[in-house]
């Protein structure tokens, strides 16, 4: 046998062997997607609305209505495109409750996607019935229109069902077995990617820019004149007014007006720079792009390129923001105007410079080289992200304890006094509104007692590196770090003073404008009687912290689920086995990482662990709480600042990765997200 022969018989059994795995991957996949619990039905209703709102359908399939039992929508003032997954099973009987306010609604199409078997003929819009706080139901020529009672925040309609109504798989051969080969397709190419061994750096690079095409595309696709998010228009108003004006304004100022909502609040009140950095950034290209929103979005869509930039320029860079690829809901932050995108960006970029061992940050610290753009640039970003929103704060202590562990050699009692402190003065934020028997505490007993565990431990630091001249050096450096950070907070905090008065001035006057403003259901002295919107002040009406986690309201299962993936007006969302198959991929290279740093660094890597994991479990509690006094927010952007928190993982073990494994692993990841991006949000996105 020739040469050429031998090439081209080895070319041919390459071949075979590609198309037999293709085939045998694309069977599995086929038999497990016939096998995959799917929904037995889907309601799609076009509804048009007077108010902002929540659509929610009730079903008994033998043990009554309750929340667990239901599927919601939300549902923004004007036309609504929404869509309703009903688990399969028997029902008895179907509620509607189509708004949770008295603005009316009309129901302009309501149709069924179920299996043939199942007559779906007697279940039209014509067929509801009014149940309780209706005062009128109308037919007309394009739908039904549906009046609740005045005041009402509970208004329910009937659906009745001739006969039980069994709901059963809903058949798709042809397009299961088009998935199935889609997802033998990518993990044939993962195979071959991770049997090559393709660069981690390459592999990261590849997927933030796959990403960043998706992100773009929802961007432009999506309609600017229908938000992609229930706060999107309300972020728009706040940048709005600084796009006409250099100075934040008062609480009280009449120009707040416009950007008000249903709640009577405005995200101007906010120490937040977002806004007026993105009205300056935007302005020149707002005529180009169309209308002020697509300006924002492209703002938005820039931050994703910086991080796309970075990660290309230096492969330690691109392990820490690798963290970015493991869920697709950070990737949608960064496609429509929001306040969470941009101090998650700067997040990033501050985790991504504290975990390079060997770079500029790290050598300053330990008086290898003098001052440079990366120490400003770490501190300005940290500065940046206390005048962003609120969420964040435990981001810029953790970084730093980072620091100390690292280059003070901060012990565990100092580590854990720190953290308990954080915490105490975080809990001091909600302590006020968690009605308690016998109180004997206040925000400021746990605000102070917070405050004296941190300088309890600041002052041990401080006096132990005093002996130490290394030490000393190296804390005087961070010392001149924290003060650049103070440089950039100070100016806003004196300049809201200046505009507000003091926060507790300012506090009052939000709630004075509040009362004023807000819908009935939301002023804050009906709240503060138990009344009013049933989302707000849980736990002033007795609403226990078990009953916001669990059922009824479902913070834990729906905050996971919208921290991967989603989309529109909280009403978008994929099949709930992906969320945990992102969820195992996400714990998978939380557990890789863990594992480098620990080799990497053997001496300090369970108090790193302690800051990491610490800070994160700060995050989620000050999420969890906020829902339980405040307002049910059971939304997974909340927990994105630990992104940055993560990434430290990742980066300061990046040269003990497994190489294969950690590649296997996060293109697992980054195929699920691509997956979810492309085909969830972007066909319901797009318009």
């Amino acid at each position: 046998m020739t040469l050429r022969n031998l090439r081209l018989q080895t070319i041919r059994d390459g071949s075979r062997k590609t198309l037999l795995a293709l085939s045998l991957i694309w069977l599995l996949v086929l038999m497990l997607l016939r096998c995959w619990p799917q929904p037995g039905g889907i309601i799609q209703m076009q509804i048009l609305a007077e108010k902002n709102g929540v659509a929610q359908w009730f079903f008994d399939r033998g043990d009554g209505y309750s929340e667990a039992e239901s599927a919601t929508a939300g549902l923004q003032a004007g036309d609504n495109k929404i869509s309703f997954e009903l688990p399969r099973g028997t029902y008895t009987s179907l509620r509607f409750d189509p708004t949770n306010n008295d603005g009316w609604i009309a129901v302009n199409a309501l149709n069924w996607v179920v299996n043939p078997s199942v007559d779906s003929m007697a279940l039209g819009k014509e067929n509801l019935q009014a149940l309780a706080d209706i005062v009128r139901v109308e037919a007309r020529a394009d739908g039904v229109l549906i009046q609740p009672l005045a005041g009402s925040g509970d208004p329910q309609m009937n659906l009745p069902l001739p006969q039980p109504l069994r709901l059963v798989r809903i058949p798709e051969l042809s397009q299961d077995a088009i998935t199935a080969f889609e997802w033998a397709c990518a993990a044939l190419l993962a195979l071959l990617l991770v049997k090559v061994k393709l660069p981690t750096h390459a592999v990261i690079v590849i997927g933030m820019s796959l990403a960043a095409g998706l992100i773009v595309a929802i961007a432009m696709l999506s309609s600017t004149t229908q938000s992609m998010h229930p706060d999107e228009y309300s972020h728009m108003s706040a940048l709005h007014y600084f796009a006409v004006h250099w100075w934040p304004p008062a609480i009280n100022d009449p120009a707040v007006v416009p950007s008000l909502s249903i709640y009577g609040t405005s995200y101007l009140s906010e120490l937040d720079v977002n806004y007026p950095i993105a009205a300056r950034v935007i302005s020149p290209i707002i005529t180009l792009a169309g209308s002020e929103m697509m300006a924002a979005r492209i703002f938005q869509c820039s931050l994703w390129a910086i991080l796309c930039v970075l990660a290309w320029r230096k492969k330690s860079w691109a392990i820490a923001l690798a963290i970015a690829l493991v869920t697709p809901q950070i990737w949608y932050v960064f496609s429509y105007f929001n306040a969470d995108a941009f101090p998650l960006f700067l997040t990033l970029i501050a985790a991504t410079l504290v975990a390079d061992g060997s770079g500029s940050l790290q050598a300053y610290i330990l008086g290898r080289r003098g001052m440079s753009s990366a120490v400003v640039v770490f501190a300005i970003c940290l500065g940046l992200i206390l005048i962003s929103k609120r969420n964040f704060l435990p981001l810029v202590p953790g970084l730093l304890l980072w620091l100390a562990v690292l280059h003070l050699d901060l012990r565990w009692r100092e580590l854990l006094a720190s953290l308990f402190g954080l915490a105490l003065l975080g809990f001091s934020v909600f302590a006020p509104a968690i009605p308690m028997q016998d109180a004997w505490y206040s925000d400021i007993s746990f605000a102070l007692l917070g405050a004296a565990f941190i300088g309890f431990a600041a002052i041990v630091v401080v006096l132990r590196c005093w002996r130490d001249a290394q030490r000393k050096a190296v804390l005087a450096r961070l010392l001149l770090v924290i003060g650049i950070i103070f440089a950039v907070v100070i100016p806003r905090l004196a300049l809201d003073i200046w505009m507000n008065g003091t926060p507790a001035t300012k506090a009052a006057n939000i709630m004075a404008v509040a009362e004023a403003h807000a819908g009935e259901q939301f002023k804050p002295s009906v709240i503060a009687q138990g009344k009013g919107f049933a989302m707000l002040g849980l736990a002033h009406k007795g609403v226990t912290l078990h009953e916001i986690i669990f059922d009824p309201y479902q913070w834990g299962k729906m905050s996971r689920m919208s921290a991967f993936g989603v989309y529109g007006h909280m009403n978008i969302y994929a099949d709930e086995n992906l969320y945990w198959w992102l969820i195992g991929a996400a714990v998978l290279l939380i557990i890789i990482g863990s594992t480098a740093l620990v080799r990497a660094d053997p001496a300090h890597a369970t108090r790193l662990l302690a800051v990491v994991f610490g800070i994160c479990i700060l995050i989620a509690g000050s999420s969890l709480l906020h829902s339980w006094v405040d307002d049910l927010q059971r939304q997974g952007r909340y927990l994105l600042p630990m992104a940055g928190m993560l990434a430290l993982l990742l980066g300061h073990g990046s040269n003990k990765l497994p190489q294969r494994t950690f590649n296997a692993a996060l293109l697992f990841a980054v195929g699920l997200s691509l997956y979810s991006f492309a085909a969830v949000a972007l066909p319901a996105l797009a318009r």
